[in-house]
């Protein structure tokens, strides 16, 4: 399904699974927004799976992703260039990796109120600015990755994830967050201009790494 070159319309209440690309050299993408117009939305409970890519928005202003689920793809959502993203009240489950976000530091793309559940990595941040709010992350290797970002993490919910947050080379703002049973790492910085305030009291192990 794709829209593109000025288009604009709405997604909802789609099941569409099974798109690969053989022999891999590119990605098959369930859902392409490709220079779309402003405000293209993806929403109420369209079901996306096994994919290489479930969602694939590329130099699409003020699209809205919300309220799907979206699970067992190599890339859940793979933003790319695009102004003003939305993405809220979707659930990821057992993706590679569930959220891209790569955006160039054109504007913060919203992220708020997601359920991660056994991605390998939740949420990766390259070269974004991305506000991150009441987000739900729940088991897998990572829950965010961020390098060469600006990000607002904010009341972020981590269950048994093997690290919780690691931030390179950016500036960013974490605040009143929960990490419960990281395995090895609650919050790992490298290089980082911060400001933190977040809650390990609940964290059975506590090794957080600080690196300058």
């Amino acid at each position: 399904m794709q829209l593109s070159r000025g288009a604009t319309g709405l997604v909802a209440n789609n099941t569409i699974s099974t798109h690969h690309f053989t022999p891999g050299t590119f990605a098959s993408t369930s859902v392409l927004l490709f220079q779309a117009g402003p405000g293209v939305e993806v929403a109420d409970k369209t079901e996306l799976s096994d994919a290489d890519v479930s969602i694939f928005i590329q130099q699409t202003p003020d699209s809205i992703v919300t309220g799907n689920k979206i699970f067992n793809n190599d890339f859940g959502l793979f933003n790319f260039i695009s102004d003003s993203t939305e993405v809220f009240r979707n659930d990821f489950r057992n993706n590679d990796f569930a959220l891209y976000n790569l955006t160039s530091g054109i504007s913060f793309s919203t992220i708020d109120a997601n359920e991660f559940g056994n991605n390998h990595i939740h949420l990766i941040l390259d070269k974004s600015e991305a506000k991150l709010i009441d987000n739900v992350m729940a088991g897998g290797d990572t829950g965010v990755f961020a390098t060469g970002s600006r990000a607002m993490i904010e009341n972020l919910m981590l269950f048994d994830a093997k690290n919780g947050i690691i931030l390179q080379d950016g500036a960013s703002l974490v605040l009143n967050n929960s990490f419960v049973a990281a395995a090895d790492v609650g919050l790992s910085l490298v290089r980082q201009s911060r400001r933190y305030n977040w809650d390990a009291s609940r964290s059975r192990r506590k090794s957080d790494h600080w690196k300058d």
